[in-house]
C-alpha cells in the first residue's frame, strides 16, 4: 500500500512542478507585454527634436524575462523627463509606466487566481 501513496506524491511533485513552469512562462509573458506597451506608449509620449531619445527607447529583460526594465539610453534623456531650471518637463516614461502599471497588476493577479 506503500507504493501507491509515494506513487501519487511522486506524480503531485511533478504535477506541481510542471504548473510551476507553466506559470513562470506566462507571468514572462505577462512582464513582455508589459514592457513592450510601455515603451510603445513612451516612444509617443517623449519630445521629439531629433528623435534620439525617442529610438533609444527600448526594453530589457533579465531573469528568463521576468523581470523588465524600459527606458531611454540618451545621456540628457533625464532632464526632458525631469525638466531644468531652464526647461519645463516633459514627462514620458512615468506617465507611460503609470498607464500601464495597474494592467500589469490586475494580469499577475490573474495568473495568480486572485481578484483585485
Amino acid at each position: 500500500m506503500a507504493a501507491p501513496e509515494n506513487f501519487e506524491v511522486e506524480q503531485f511533485a511533478v504535477e506541481l512542478a510542471a504548473e510551476g513552469l507553466t506559470i513562470g512562462i506566462r507571468a514572462a509573458k505577462v512582464v513582455a507585454k508589459t514592457a513592450h506597451d510601455t515603451t510603445a506608449l513612451a516612444q509617443q509620449l517623449v519630445p521629439v527634436d531629433t528623435s534620439a531619445t525617442k529610438q533609444s527607447i527600448h526594453p530589457s529583460f533579465e531573469n528568463g524575462g521576468l523581470v523588465a526594465e524600459v527606458g531611454p539610453t540618451t545621456e540628457y534623456a533625464y532632464w526632458l523627463e525631469y525638466g531644468t531650471t531652464n526647461m519645463a518637463p516633459h514627462a514620458f516614461m512615468g506617465p507611460a509606466f503609470d498607464r500601464h502599471a495597474p494592467d500589469f497588476v490586475e494580469a499577475l493577479a490573474r495568473l495568480a487566481g486572485r481578484d483585485l
